[in-house]
């Protein structure tokens, strides 16, 4: 795990904690204090010592640096401020680890290599975490190659069960960047966007690449799942992703270009059409007891009966639920703009059956940061985070690179 990994994965948990304390500190202080424990238990890491000292400095000098000041209308728009701080607090991280890895790329084809390796990586390298879980379980081997791409995939998998789709709009720097995209450049095509029936048919898209992506990983016979995971392959997958993505073909050119396009005209394009993440995450948050729900008895169209329709024209996925009681459809993100957009409080919330324990915006985020940052943490201290391949090995196998494929055959 790099530095810089670290300090992301302490600051996510720092910032969970900090929100547990808003919101009970008596409890925000218990958890702090048993985080603290935990942390000196396992200080023998040097580098988790280093990067939570540097966190602390950077804490401190922002601290001196800006003053405690809030804005005049912070409370007016605490929502927005939250998940936007959320947002470009992870595109940020996003960035800078896409810098280090680009480095290390340069850095491992000269064979000068000084730059650790960020293993968050993996998490773009679905294929083999599946191909790895297929292991795991038919046949008990644990894959060392790349074993973060199995952590941040049952992360991601687990988390929906928790909090929905949350990730998607509280965290995933993909869509944070389609949702800048949008925001910037929709009024250039003047109230033009996607006719429904066609955005109908193309978020149908994901799921058969989902299908798709199930099928490879379910298709390899048994026999071949050892044999995959020590080829070069598997080894290689998350250079040979960058090497595809960084190089495209003329394949690749035209598909991110219609979707930075298709990004300007329909917000989360790639989450609604493409993102087998996405649709994964979807489908398994059909199975959580957290849904939006609206409670009739408090909606203005029952009580008022006032056509409003606030709710859907705040929803991102356009979700009619202002004509629901509880909301079932997996393109939901639990973003809470329907219940921020509510004029009537307490009418639309995240909650259990019969409107059983609301879930706020601030808890929502406080179980999200505190999940897919301690989990990854948690794997690194017991030595299933990083890979156990030999850098010297992976330098050996770059000239196979341009033979690898992005998506792989079982031959």
């Amino acid at each position: 795990m790099s530095i810089f990994e670290s300090l992301v994965l302490l600051t996510g948990v720092a910032a969970a904690l900090s929100i547990l304390f808003s919101l009970s500190r008596a409890l925000g202080a218990f958890a702090a204090f048993v985080s603290a424990v935990i942390g000196l238990v396992l200080a023998h890491d040097p580098l988790l010592v280093i990067a939570a000292i540097s966190f602390i400095a950077v804490l401190c000098a922002g601290r001196w640096i800006i003053p405690n000041r809030r804005q005049p209308n912070f409370s007016y728009h605490r929502f927005d401020h939250l998940r936007e701080l959320s947002q470009n607090g992870f595109a940020i991280a996003l960035i800078i680890i896409a810098i280090q890895y680009a480095l290390y790329n340069q850095q491992i084809q000269d064979s000068s290599l000084w730059i650790t390796r960020p293993s968050i990586v993996d998490i773009y390298i679905p294929i083999s975490a599946g191909v790895a879980i297929r292991a795991w379980i038919e046949q008990g081997l644990v894959d060392m190659a790349h074993p973060s791409a199995v952590v941040m995939f049952l992360t991601l998998v687990v988390s929906a069960l928790l909090t929905k789709r949350a990730f998607c709009s509280w965290v995933c720097g993909i869509g944070f960047l389609s949702e800048t995209l949008y925001r910037r450049f929709k009024h250039r095509w003047k109230g033009k966007t996607i006719p429904a029936k066609a955005d109908q048919v193309l978020r149908g898209f994901k799921y058969l690449f989902l299908l798709w992506l199930g099928h490879l990983i379910f298709s390899i016979p048994g026999d071949k799942l050892v044999p995959y995971l020590e080829s070069e392959k598997h080894i290689m997958a998350d250079l040979a992703m960058w090497h595809h993505m960084t190089q495209p073909g003329v394949i690749g050119a035209l598909f991110i270009a219609a979707m930075v396009v298709l990004s300007t005209i329909k917000r989360y394009a790639f989450c609604h059409y493409v993102c087998p993440y996405g649709a994964l995450m979807g489908i398994v948050s059909l199975a959580s007891p957290f849904k939006i729900r609206r409670n009739k008895a408090l909606c203005l169209r029952s009580t008022d009966d006032k056509d409003c329709r606030k709710c859907q024209q705040a929803c991102p996925n356009n979700i009619p639920v202002q004509e629901i009681e509880t909301v079932r459809a997996p393109d939901c993100h639990a973003c809470h703009r329907c219940a921020q957009a509510c004029p009537k409080a307490g009418a639309l919330t995240l909650s259990l059956p019969q409107h059983r324990y609301p879930v706020s915006a601030k808890v929502l985020l406080l179980t999200l940061l505190f999940f897919v940052t301690s989990v990854p943490l948690l794997s690194y201290l017991t030595g299933y985070w990083q890979s156990a391949t030999p850098e010297a090995l992976r330098q050996a196998m770059i000239p196979l690179l341009d033979s690898i494929p992005l998506l792989p055959t079982w031959d």
